[in-house]
């Protein structure tokens, strides 16, 4: 368990670094955001998977306030619809109005916090098997 927990945190901790390492190209959109955007929707993606298996076991409660403790199918798509949605566009207008690394910084933070989101509840026993088990 303590090798996952590294992984993990060196997993993060290289996410949030990416802004750091990229050079600076303007306010231009550049292969490395799009890898951003990817990892995060990527990140979404799975954790919708994993909200959904919740709202399939009505003995489990969904710890985002947002969606309450029994949100239904519907209102977890609309969820993850609306934040995805609301999160690219956002991480797109920062590339455009401010340095790179701000919106590359919110990219990596918002990777990080689907990944705990992810982490959270794997641990809680909700698997997800997209041919790979999450």
């Amino acid at each position: 368990m303590a090798l996952r927990r590294i992984l993990f945190l060196a997993i993060v901790s290289g996410l949030l670094a990416v802004p750091l390492m990229c050079k600076e190209d303007g306010h231009e959109w550049a292969k490395t955001d799009t890898l951003l955007s990817g990892a995060y929707v990527a990140c979404e993606f799975v954790d919708w998977m994993q909200t959904r298996e919740i709202c399939r076991h009505p003995e489990l409660d969904e710890s985002n306030p947002a969606l309450g403790p029994h949100p239904t199918a519907g209102q977890i798509n609309r969820h993850f619809i609306k934040t995805t949605l609301i999160d690219l566009a956002l991480a797109y207008v920062l590339k455009k109005v401010a340095p790179p690394w701000v919106s590359r910084t919110f990219q990596s933070v918002n990777i990080g916090v689907e990944l705990d989101c992810i982490n959270a509840n794997r641990k809680n026993g909700i698997r997800v098997n997209l041919g790979f088990t999450f």
